[in-house]
């Protein structure tokens, strides 16, 4: 008998166990499609919501009886954004108009105009003269003012070699004139004429006094294409300043007989223009020589024979006298 009951309730068991498994399988089942009728539901709600917005401003974009909406109502057109071309030509355009304002304004304003006009390295010309003929650059935009310019209103002056240029914005010109150097003059009737090395006459002064340099006496009026002058500015030129200003006249009788004569009338025979440089050191040596034994006898001895002569034409082998 337990053993039949047991068989009993053993079948029993199952046949109440398996409606519940079928019906909680079912119940869950429910609950999904349920869940997924709803999204489905608010999916197509939400899909026709954006279909009748779309509609919606659409027909406020197509519509201009519509113009008066609230600005938040109103479709604004989307922007495409700017192509590479685009935004290259703006920026062309953009250069364009700088390049533009500066060239109009360094070239053509009168922010940048010549207002003063400063002039430097004048000696024998007259900086007032040169600054007046330059006046016709006042107004005229710095930038516009070129070297060829300022040399052509400053004109052919015998003394100039050339002009150099200098701008100081914003409205000052400098101009540094370069003149030829005088080494020599030439008497011309009542005048002398100061000359360069290469014989070009650069003014004329009233006296030796006013010269400042060796009266150089030659045959040849063209000093330019005269061998003596060639010669004689030659040995000018390698003399130190120091000697050089006690020259006071220099003649050539020929190429190979130069004579200098010192401001104290002492002669010196150069003879020819070769070894300028060595008899230059040779004369400077005796002239500082001899010097000084004169101011040594001149004490107690009294004044000793003073050299009238100094021959440094064989610079090696000097004879004074």
């Amino acid at each position: 008998m337990p053993d039949a009951a047991d068989e009993s309730t053993g079948k029993r068991e199952p046949a109440v166990s398996q409606p519940e498994e079928k019906s909680s399988g079912q119940s869950r089942f429910g609950r999904w499609r349920a869940d997924r009728e709803q999204q489905r539901e608010a999916e197509i709600a939400r899909e026709n919501e954006r279909v009748r917005e779309h509609n919606r401003r659409e027909q406020i974009r197509r519509d201009p009886a519509l113009d008066g909406l609230r600005a938040e109502d109103k479709v604004e057109p989307e922007r495409a954004p700017l192509s590479r071309m685009r935004k290259l030509a703006y920026t062309a355009l953009a250069l364009v108009l700088v390049v533009a304002l500066y060239i109009g304004v360094v070239f053509f304003s009168p922010l940048l105009a010549v207002e003063k006009i400063t002039v430097r390295g004048a000696s024998l010309m007259d900086s007032a003269q040169v600054e007046q003929k330059l006046s016709s650059l006042r107004g005229v935009p710095l930038s516009r003012v070129s070297e060829d310019r300022v040399r052509e209103l400053v004109g052919s002056d015998g003394a100039l070699r050339g002009v150099q240029m200098e701008i100081r914005p914003p409205h000052e010109l400098v101009v540094t004139v370069k003149e030829r150097v005088p080494i020599a003059a030439v008497k011309r009737g009542e005048k002398y004429a100061l000359v360069d090395n290469e014989g070009q006459t650069l003014r004329e002064v009233d006296s030796a006094q006013q010269a400042g340099v060796p009266i150089v006496q030659v045959e040849d009026e063209n000093l330019s294409q005269s061998a003596a002058f060639r010669i004689i500015s030659n040995v000018l030129v390698t003399l130190p300043t120091s000697l050089l200003a006690e020259v006071s006249e220099v003649k050539a009788d020929s190429t190979s007989s130069i004579t200098l004569i010192l401001k104290d009338k002492v002669t010196v025979l150069w003879g020819t223009s070769q070894e300028n440089e060595v008899k230059a050191k040779v004369l400077t040596k005796l002239l500082e020589a001899t010097r000084s034994e004169d101011s040594q006898s001149s004490g107690a001895q009294g004044q000793g024979k003073k050299i009238s002569v100094y021959d440094v034409s064989s610079p090696l082998l000097p004879v004074t006298r």
